[in-house]
């Protein structure tokens, strides 16, 4: 029977505080918990606030001056470098194209001035969550982007 992997929807309903910090978020993306439905479960968090038009150079993370496309594109080539005909290497390829085509999808969205869902910060503006989306910002040429900060 396959395990029904938890949101942080399902830890804000268990908890007997409806307040999740920083150090929460981690942890429950470490154990599994979907990143699409992080942002939501912040935004009604009094320890997150929303600020518009965040300077991307403010944003702490680890990757910042790194192209994500052309990270994921060499991942991608060296596994079909590698690629010997096994299920493994067919799933790990067929998963990497769909995180390239993420990324890229993200690109255009931003590039035609579409809003994506706001990055993660903890007060030292250290990235949370929204890895592929401030990626996406770098790549695109903007210069801002919608935060939550933890407060």
């Amino acid at each position: 029977m396959k395990q029904r992997i938890p949101t942080l929807e399902d830890f804000i309903n268990e908890s007997s505080n409806e307040i999740f910090t920083s150090s929460d978020i981690i942890d429950l993306q470490k154990n599994g918990a979907r990143p699409d439905d992080t942002w939501q479960s912040i935004k009604s968090s009094a320890k997150f606030q929303k600020i518009d038009n965040v300077s991307i150079s403010k944003i702490n993370w680890s990757e910042k001056n790194v192209d994500i496309l052309k990270k994921q594109e060499r991942r991608l080539n060296r596994l079909f470098d590698e690629d010997d005909g096994t299920q493994y290497y067919k799933d790990a390829i067929k998963r990497e194209q769909s995180e390239l085509q993420h990324i890229q999808n993200l690109i255009q969205m931003v590039k035609s001035n579409k809003k994506l869902n706001p990055i993660v910060v903890d007060s030292n503006y250290r990235l949370l969550d929204g890895f592929h989306r401030i990626g996406a910002y770098q790549i695109a040429g903007k210069k801002t982007i919608d935060i939550f900060k933890e407060i």
